[in-house]
């Protein structure tokens, strides 16, 4: 797999010397699609740039000793080469963009995978990232500030670490990524992995244990941006929204053209041809939406919860509140809304009853997280220390056992909620 390919790389000879000629992207294309591109790999060497294996040798299609068999494209594969999708990654400041992008290709019916329209209420998200790897394209929209989100990383890391040959095709907006930005990049990613591995030193073990893979995250993303930026310079693709609205057509019959390859397909491969155009089409309707029923109501303070209840609305289906985690001795089934923010995570009364209500079956947890930082991984070290301090200097040897064993939970059960997709305006819906 190739992190940037060359998206018309199957594609019939005089398409692609138009679209040398109207784009200017340089385009390598080797073999027949039709005739080499079937079956188990085509036989061509290659360098595999992912999966443990960067920069090494191999036969698309050839089996090795270790039992490994390694594919060049999601053509020669047929678990990925009979997909369909088409993976969008996107920073939501930047829905705008993907919108165009998403509207253009479901006009030529192409199956975009988004996380607005894929996603419902609680939800979680790691799920649906990990998709971005079983989907035959990779549409990555890069801003500036993509390279600086968290979850885009992350998509990126899974695409780059896939043993799974998925298509990925960059649209970098804006200014070019040059080695000073690249550098940039990789220091803001490098200073993060510092900062929490800084935080983390002096927690015990088993309170901070599920913070591993974020970690071996972050150490991953600075080393697949030299990849990415090493073979975005590589290949000097065009940049600009102005290249992504004028070429979108491009875009729709480089992939239209692979999913289901045919004659006409080829022959015809023009804003004329109905089976390739791509059309705009309204983008799916968001599925993470809530759809007003009777609720429990759990805040910190009278004052968080005030700002709700005082909605008619809401005061409709408001079924009982209960403040810094004053629970009654059963649990009501149904649905529980939870505000989140750090001064409730700071109450070992709060933290308890978040667990309970986790615990319990019957009920239906919605956390609706107000404090934007706490949305961020791992931003809840601080919180930890907090406890950990607490612990330290507790007398009561009750108040311990309680801290101790909340403590042993706490890092995943925030984890667990900030996974869980809940827009904030859940109230105003």
């Amino acid at each position: 797999m190739s992190l940037v390919l060359d998206i018309e790389q199957n594609l019939p000879p005089p398409i692609i010397l138009a679209l040398n000629d109207s784009m200017n992207v340089p385009v390598a294309r080797s073999g027949d699609f039709y005739e080499d591109k079937k079956g188990q790999g085509c036989g061509m060497t290659c360098i595999w740039n992912g999966g443990g294996y960067h920069m090494e040798m191999f036969v698309c299609g050839q089996t090795y000793p270790s039992g490994e068999t390694f594919y060049c494209c999601s053509d020669c594969h047929c678990k990925v080469g009979q997909s369909e999708k088409v993976f969008l990654s996107y920073r939501w400041c930047d829905a705008a963009i993907a919108d165009k992008i998403s509207g253009c290709l479901r006009g030529a019916g192409i199956n975009v995978i988004r996380d607005v329209n894929e996603m419902s209420l609680t939800d979680a998200l790691s799920a649906f990232m990990k998709t971005a790897a079983e989907s035959r394209y990779f549409v990555a929209v890069m801003t500036e500030s993509y390279f600086y989100s968290r979850y885009c990383m992350y998509e990126l890391c899974q695409i780059i670490d896939s043993d799974e040959p998925v298509r990925a095709i960059a649209v970098l907006l804006g200014n070019p990524i040059n080695v000073e930005t690249e550098k940039k990049i990789q220091n803001y990613w490098c200073n993060r992995n510092r900062l929490l591995r800084q935080a983390v030193a002096g927690i015990d073990d088993g309170y901070v244990r599920y913070l591993n893979p974020e970690v071996n995250l972050l150490e991953r993303i600075s080393h697949h941006v030299a990849i990415f930026c090493t073979q975005w310079r590589a290949n000097e693709r065009p940049i600009g929204e102005r290249w992504l609205l004028a070429n979108c057509r491009y875009l729709v019959g480089a992939i239209k053209t692979t999913l289901r390859p045919s004659a006409g397909d080829a022959t015809g491969w023009t804003y004329g041809n109905p089976a390739i155009r791509g059309e705009r089409a309204p983008d799916l309707p968001p599925k993470a939406r809530w759809t007003p029923q009777a609720f429990h109501l759990h805040a910190y303070s009278e004052a968080e919860s005030q700002t709700i209840t005082q909605s008619p609305r809401v005061r409709d289906l408001l079924l009982s509140v209960y403040h810094d985690g004053h629970l009654p001795n059963s649990l009501p089934a149904g649905v529980h809304i939870v505000m989140i923010n750090r001064p409730a995570l700071c109450s070992l009364s709060f933290c308890d009853s978040l667990l309970a209500l986790m615990d319990c079956r019957e009920v239906t947890l919605l956390p609706v997280i107000l404090d934007e930082g706490l949305l961020q991984p791992a931003s809840e070290v601080d919180l930890l220390q907090s406890w950990c301090a607490r612990l330290a200097t507790s007398l009561d040897g009750n108040d311990r056992r309680r801290i101790d064993s909340m403590l042993r939970r706490f890092g995943p059960m925030v984890e667990q909620m900030r996974n869980t997709l809940v827009p904030t305006p859940l109230f105003e819906t």
